[in-house]
């Protein structure tokens, strides 16, 4: 992969995602109750559902437990469950399966990364994907079919200079070689969500210029095989490169009988809250309830108008 190709896939895929974000941002401010002035009353339509939905899928507790078979004693069940219950807390599962579930039936997807695996504590890493800071491929529906996809990250100038150090990041020697800063559509989301909330973001993303941006972009290489590559915001520099070698694909087996090795899978689980076959965008709760809670707040503050008068009538 080079700069000027991972830069086309991006175009791609954020023109294909850019007007679903801002509107996912304008229902987060609905489910907020936040959109109304100070003479004005809100519905709590959309958060009272939400929340109902919720609380219907979301369970703080691990779901799964081992049952005895052929083989194998008690003591041995007795020693799976014990130590699934122990990975369940240390990787904090309970938040990350509400988090999942939210974002599944508010944005209709949510995206958990299964990429990283501690080796000193011993169990998997899994992180759960902001879906306004997540683009993919647009012509596939199947996560494992895309060509590729992307997020970003953001780190700050002392997570940089240790990765550098550690020779993890070879592209730069140090972080003022890269433009710092947020890039401009996503502090464009926070601004509106703050201003929502009555507060006041500031005018750019950082004044001390110690935030980096970087985009994790997954795709293949020349080989064909997956990677991941850091890209910094201005898509200047490659600053990180590294095959993906899980060795969980699929074998293929060619006309003449060999076996071809398929590589990694994409390290990455969809969960979907309103399935829709052959579709790439997916649909929500909050795409079902927006224009109702809309309604339901015009209506509203017209009655609320309407008692007002009738308490205070002008002559």
């Amino acid at each position: 992969m080079n700069l000027a190709d991972i830069h086309s896939k991006y175009s791609e895929s954020y023109e294909f995602l850019h007007a679903r974000k801002r509107r996912q941002v304008q229902q987060l401010v609905l489910l907020n109750n936040l959109q109304r002035g100070d003479q004005n009353i809100s519905s709590t339509l959309l958060i009272t559902l939400f929340n109902r939905i919720l609380s219907a899928h979301y369970r703080d507790r691990l779901n799964v437990k081992f049952l005895p078979s052929q083989g194998i004693n008690q003591n041995q069940i007795n020693s799976f469950n014990t130590l699934a219950q122990s990975d369940y807390q240390e990787m904090g599962k309970a938040r990350m399966d509400y988090d999942w579930a939210w974002d599944a039936l508010f944005f209709g997807r949510g995206y958990c990364e299964t990429l990283r695996f501690n080796k000193k504590r011993k169990c998997m890493e899994p992180s759960i994907i902001n879906p306004l800071v997540f683009g993919y491929d647009p012509y596939f529906e199947n996560v494992q079919d895309w060509r590729y996809y992307w997020k970003w990250v953001t780190k700050s100038k002392w997570e940089l200079q240790k990765l550098i150090k550690a020779k993890v990041i070879t592209g730069i020697k140090k972080p003022e070689d890269i433009p710092s800063g947020v890039d401009t559509t996503l502090w464009d989301y926070k601004i509106k969500l703050d201003q929502a909330r009555m507060g006041t973001a500031p005018a750019t993303d950082t004044q001390a210029g110690d935030v980096y941006q970087i985009l994790e972009f997954f795709g293949h290489d020349e080989n064909g095989d997956k990677s991941v590559v850091w890209v910094d915001k201005s898509f200047s520099k490659i600053l990180f490169t590294q095959k993906l070698d899980m060795e969980d694909g699929d074998e293929y087996v060619a006309p003449d009988g060999t076996t071809v090795e398929a590589g990694s899978r994409w390290p990455i689980i969809v969960k979907e809250s309103y399935r829709q076959p052959h579709s790439s965008l997916p649909f929500s709760i909050a795409d079902l309830l927006d224009d109702k809670h809309r309604a339901k707040s015009v209506l509203l503050n017209l009655a609320f108008i309407s008692a007002k008068d009738e308490a205070n009538p002008v002559y």
